[in-house]
């Protein structure tokens, strides 16, 4: 999350696709299919230089890890 956030705020949208994608595959490998297509979004949003669906991904993937930490 921090990486994501520092990407965005250095308007590294690069950085943020790359790390959304190799969370889509990570999420995938341990079958979070809710995480993984948070993650297509965050790697999308990077790809389209949309910091407003990258701010709003973000934050998406931050209330799931919130989830997941309430659960534990």
């Amino acid at each position: 999350i921090e990486s994501l956030k520092a990407s965005l705020a250095n308007r590294k949208l690069e950085e943020f696709k790359r790390i959304g994608h190799q969370l889509k595959g990570n999420a995938a490998s341990f079958g979070h299919l809710d995480l993984e297509k948070i993650a297509i979004n965050l790697e999308a949003a990077g790809q389209r230089l949309d910091f407003t669906d990258a701010q709003r991904q973000l934050q998406l993937f931050e209330q799931w890890l919130e989830r997941q930490r309430s659960l534990q």
